[in-house]
């Protein structure tokens, strides 16, 4: 009872989208209060931009990279009022850092897509797109296309990976996985919290995989945006 009463006071004064709800819930029921956005841990989904391919090549394009219609660093209030109530939300501690993660499924143009937002104490660093059963004949010549055209006004090239980076070193970065793709527009301030993620990729998520594979993890330096 007394957990209970406490869990609604924090609902109440914190808000249900808080860090300290989402814990208190999952101390007390031993589950997540909502569906999670990404169906592996953010670090995982997002390792081409934590660490990028060797042999990575970034285009620099003239064109300022946004992402949707909710600016970046923008409150989560303004994304549920674009969007509405989030289907699938998530929240994270990293140091002093809050890192909330809200997703909704949606359709594009006819194509199934999944829209994630992720939020540092609340200012919107990363957008991310995600299409699904997306085959390589419309990934070339629709996506690429598409993508070349608006930023690097030429025609697209091959790679299934791709980074494109404006002035202002904001970056996109373009991965199509034979099978679904993913366009993530990255806020170039979230380079000012590098290494409260890179403390987190070293110690929590680390041991975390070690926890879950029973054994040990190897872990090379992040290169690329921890450079």
């Amino acid at each position: 009872m007394k957990g209970s009463i406490n869990l609604a006071l924090t609902k109440v004064l914190k808000g249900k989208y808080s860090f300290d709800y989402y814990d208190k819930y999952y101390k007390i029921h031993s589950q997540f209060p909502y569906k999670e956005p990404l169906n592996e841990h953010f670090i995982s989904h997002n390792i081409l931009l934590f660490k990028r391919e060797r042999n990575h090549t970034i285009c620099q394009t003239n064109t300022e990279i946004r992402f949707s219609e909710v600016p970046f660093l923008s409150p989560m209030s303004s994304a549920f009022k674009f969007y509405g109530k989030p289907y699938q939300y998530s929240v994270y501690k990293l140091n002093n850092l809050i890192l909330s993660i809200v997703a909704y499924n949606n359709n594009i143009s006819a194509e199934r897509n999944k829209t994630v937002l992720y939020f540092i104490n609340n200012e919107l660093m990363l957008g991310e797109y995600i299409f699904y059963d997306i085959t390589e004949k419309k990934y070339h010549e629709i996506f690429l296309q598409y993508l070349y055209k608006k930023y690097l006004h030429n025609e697209a090239g091959t790679a299934e990976v791709i980074y494109i980076e404006d002035h202002n070193k904001n970056l996109l970065c373009v991965n199509w996985n034979g099978f679904d793709l993913s366009l993530k527009y990255l806020f170039s301030n979230v380079y000012d919290y590098m290494d409260d993620f890179k403390s987190y990729y070293n110690t929590t998520w680390k041991f975390n995989v070690e926890k879950e594979n029973s054994g040990s993890a190897e872990f090379m330096d992040i290169p690329g945006v921890f450079e």
